[in-house]
């Protein structure tokens, strides 16, 4: 798994046939120019393949990515190979609708490989485009309005007219050629074509900025390949446990997958039981290793982070992306961080009350669930119905006559009992608390000696906070004068004697 010595371009094809070996569906292909340099690249892997058959989007309208290539030029004749691998690799299967900008070359070439697809102009690209053919901002504001709103054949054409008279537009060849195309771009025209309510081109940008956060401008074709891709499995580990933890758990985690792509694992050794991988930093000498069990998929870092914490490290992250895996294991996702750490003790009483210590609590929400039951099953008969709330009314009659007789006795047992019970507990000693600093009063609670200024020998200061130093005057030796008044006597004078 070490860095092979080889050319830039030899190394970008070498990476995803090395995951073709962990993914035998994967499709790769590749063409060279006469002077066999590398011309296009492509690539899908199964996963994508499986996602295409149900979405374009998934379920939860999150953007999944179905193929990736790399190209020298950005041709028609480029799309068309690049659209004809993709219907290679999807068994045939054409897509039925595509959202593009104005492109020429890219929509001639879907003319020509996606005969039955219907082309849809990205509303985003319209309107960049409308602003700077036409500065009235009152034309802006109508134009928007057709993009998006879905009203009646007759009333887009007779708002349409209207606009051209009113702002005269009748020789703006731009408005004129967008109103031939409106059948692109109008969902009073493209009525009836699945969509799955995407106007614009903003999720491929959305995608921009998140494979940006792992590729530059300074990495080369095979770093970008493998960057690219690593972007891709990321994003579907991220996926895979926003249902299962909580949300302040993945947001501790998010960080940590984010800091994957500075890692790489440079070599994996084979146990009996387990592959012990080598994982590094790059421009660093750490190093750390991961033990995985294929059998139990299990793992462990020699950074003992996931048995600390309960959330797995950017170690095994990047052990989870060389191996392709594209949800995080069971083994790596706790249940204590998980939504679902209380449902163990939920159910433990009917009701599932969060009081399940409470016996009382419990007992009621017993009566509670069985009083559902008999409901469910008494309502439906008159005859039924009848009997229960006369039994009902008996019971409740007999149970607060019951209460309110022994409610009183019971209640002033209970208060001279408590009384009698805890009269003897005295109020707990009096201590210092650790680091609350010095008290005015000691151990035997006598007086302690409040802190005089040496100087003035005033109380509420100290020496280096005197006032009186500003009117100090300093001697021939440098030490400060004090004034008489401030002098004491109590020292003993020496004499000669």
């Amino acid at each position: 798994m070490r860095k092979l010595k080889t050319t830039d371009a030899g190394g970008a094809l070498k990476y995803p046939s090395l995951l073709c070996q962990k993914d035998p569906i994967m499709v790769v292909t590749y063409t060279v120019d006469e002077r066999e340099r590398l011309q296009y690249l492509f690539w899908c892997d199964a996963e994508s393949q499986m996602n295409y058959k149900v979405f374009g989007v998934n379920h939860h309208n999150h953007t999944i990515v179905f193929a990736a290539a790399v190209v020298t030029n950005e041709t028609e004749e480029t799309y068309v190979w690049l659209f004809e691998k993709f219907l290679q690799a999807m068994n045939g299967k054409a897509p039925f609708s595509v959202i593009a900008d104005g492109d020429v070359a890219m929509k001639n070439s879907i003319k020509r490989v996606f005969l039955n697809a219907h082309h849809r102009l990205s509303v985003g690209h319209l309107m960049r485009n409308a602003t700077s053919h036409v500065r009235d901002k009152g034309v802006l504001k109508c134009l928007k309005s057709f993009m998006l709103s879905d009203i009646e054949v007759v009333e887009f054409e007779e708002r349409w007219t209207n606009m051209v008279g009113k702002y005269e537009l009748q020789d703006n060849h731009w408005i004129t050629d967008l109103y031939a195309r409106r059948k692109t771009w109008s969902p009073t025209h493209i009525r009836g074509n699945f969509f799955a309510g995407i106007q614009t081109t903003s999720r491929c940008e959305a995608f921009h900025s998140h494979v940006a956060k792992y590729v530059d401008v300074k990495l080369n074709l095979t770093e970008f390949v493998e960057q690219f891709q690593r972007s891709l499995t990321l994003q579907s580990l991220e996926k895979s446990v926003g249902t299962i933890l909580t949300k302040e758990m993945l947001l501790l985690l998010k960080p940590t997958i984010a800091k994957t792509v500075r890692f790489k694992v440079v070599d994996c050794k084979e146990m009996t039981m387990f592959s012990i991988y080598t994982v590094v930093k790059y421009r660093s000498e750490s190093i750390w290793c991961v033990c995985y069990w294929q059998m139990s998929n299990d793992f462990i870092c020699s950074c003992f982070r996931m048995e600390s914490i309960g959330l797995p490290c950017d170690h095994i992250v990047s052990v989870l992306l060389c191996l392709n895996i594209t949800n995080f294991p069971n083994s790596l996702l706790t249940d204590r961080w998980s939504k679902n750490a209380k449902e163990p003790i939920k159910g433990k009483y009917l009701g599932a009350s969060l009081y399940w210590e409470s016996e009382d609590i419990a007992r009621y929400a017993t009566l509670l669930q069985l009083s559902r039951e008999v409901c469910e099953a008494g309502y439906r008969v008159e005859e039924d119905f009848d009997d229960l709330v006369v039994l009902f009314s008996n019971e409740v009659t007999r149970l607060k006559s019951k209460n309110i007789n022994a409610g009183v006795q019971n209640e002033m047992e209970t208060h001279v009992e408590t009384v009698n019970e805890f009269d003897g507990v005295l109020n707990p000693p009096v201590v210092r608390a650790k680091g609350c600093g010095q008290t005015m009063n000691n151990e035997s609670n006598s007086r302690r000696r409040i802190q005089t200024c040496g100087i003035c020998g005033a109380t509420g200061h100290n020496r280096r906070k005197c006032t009186v130093l500003s009117q100090n005057s300093i001697d021939a030796g440098g030490r400060v004068g004090i004034p008489p008044s401030h002098q004491t006597c109590n020292a003993p004078k020496m004499t000669d004697e």
